[in-house]
């Protein structure tokens, strides 16, 4: 998740230039950042979901994702149904498109941040035996 963490960040950092760019009076940001925002959040979430998928998330990790998955769904959204047709960019789309991306970052930093030491970060107990998925697994202390 670490990986994904950063990409998100580095997809803030277009995010926000193009919010800036939409504040200053463009209708629309130039389409290389468009596409490269896009891009790099989608390998993002891309990312997070082969790791739910292959080898499970933390709840906190899991939540960040569908807050991604809606993020990515207002993305296309405001790309498609606006920029790619010339359309000037909702303002209060593209806030709530960043607020919601925004609250998925913050979970999953949160979460990293919490995560115990030594503990691999995909690691999650399986249901039926309570034994981690990850080959360095962390043991808490019992009370």
């Amino acid at each position: 998740m670490n990986v994904a963490a950063l990409l998100f960040c580095l997809a803030a950092l277009g995010g926000i230039a193009m919010v800036v760019l939409r504040v200053r009076g463009w209708l629309r940001p130039p389409t290389g950042l468009a596409v490269v925002h896009g891009l790099v959040a989608l390998t993002g979430f891309g990312w997070l979901l082969n790791e739910w998928v292959t080898v499970g998330l933390p709840v906190w990790g899991q939540v960040a994702t569908v807050g991604f998955g809606l993020t990515t769904l207002g993305g296309a959204t405001l790309f498609l149904g606006f920029h790619v047709r010339g359309k000037g960019l909702p303002l209060g789309a593209m806030v709530a498109h960043g607020l919601v991306a925004a609250t998925s970052l913050g979970i999953l930093l949160v979460g990293l941040a919490l995560e115990p030491r030594g503990r691999s970060l995909t690691s999650v107990p399986t249901p039926a035996t309570g034994a981690s998925t990850a080959p360095d697994t962390y043991k808490p202390s019992q009370p």
